[in-house]
């Protein structure tokens, strides 16, 4: 689920629970409040048709996101979903799996990026791709190896507590922006990481000025695709967001 933070309502009671409210109004960074409510925003659409019942289908203000021990966002009295959010811009990401299915998705406005960032947290195949990749698309290829990583090391839980160069991802070289959802490849440092990593797949996009990045595991993958998240087309692998269509 994709969704513009624009239309968030004005009124927070009609999508946050009161302790939501509460946590909201402590928080005193403008963009930290922005992006929290822009995130709790998109996963609660996300959540709405996963948690309905015979009986309907629950309002937004009744779907309480907490945070889990290690921080990562997780749905209160549903164990059984896991829950993954991104914010950049003016644009917020969720998407659910099954609690047993790492998942990771980001989100990141394609603008440019200095070299020495490129230099401090990719790797030397990054690198490379970087340095190879045609002048006119290489602000895009930066972001997207950035918001892989990130998916990555949300899907493993552990955020950008460990070194980005942990994980290192590849893309096949393109000429034009994908519009939809592309295979890239992930492979992950047992030395930095631990032993006993899931394998990870992962898929990223374009839209309209951001690039989007999702990464599952490669078990749930193949046996069951994540909760409330449509095939897009015929050759969309299943488990990747859906997109809200522009108002």
């Amino acid at each position: 689920m994709v969704v513009d933070s624009r239309e968030i309502p004005a009124k927070m009671e009609e999508f946050l629970t009161p302790w939501e409210q509460r946590h909201w109004g402590a928080l005193t960074v403008d963009k930290r409040r922005h992006d929290w409510l822009a995130g709790r925003w998109a996963a609660k659409r996300a959540l709405q048709p996963l948690l309905a019942t015979p009986s309907g289908v629950p309002p937004l203000s009744a779907i309480a996101i907490i945070n889990a021990p290690d921080g990562a966002p997780q749905v209160a009295d549903h164990p059984g979903i896991s829950l993954t959010i991104s914010h950049a811009g003016t644009r917020a990401a969720a998407a659910t799996a099954r609690a047993d299915c790492p998942i990771g998705i980001d989100i990141e406005v394609i603008a440019p990026r200095t070299p020495a960032f490129v230099g401090d947290y990719f790797t030397p195949d990054e690198q490379q791709q970087v340095h190879l990749a045609p002048g006119y698309v290489r602000d895009t290829l930066v972001n997207a190896i950035w918001s892989a990583k990130e998916s990555a090391l949300k899907a493993l839980r552990v955020g950008l507590r460990v070194d980005t160069r942990a994980v290192s991802c590849r893309f096949d070289p393109f000429a034009s922006l994908p519009k939809t959802w592309t295979p890239l490849a992930v492979e992950l440092d047992a030395a930095r990481l631990g032993r006993g990593l899931p394998a990870l797949s992962g898929w990223w996009r374009t839209m309209r000025g951001y690039v989007l990045t999702l990464m599952l595991g490669r078990e749930c993958e193949s046996s069951q695709r994540p909760l409330g998240t449509p095939d897009l087309s015929a050759n969309t692998p299943s488990g990747l967001p859906e997109l809200c269509p522009p108002k």
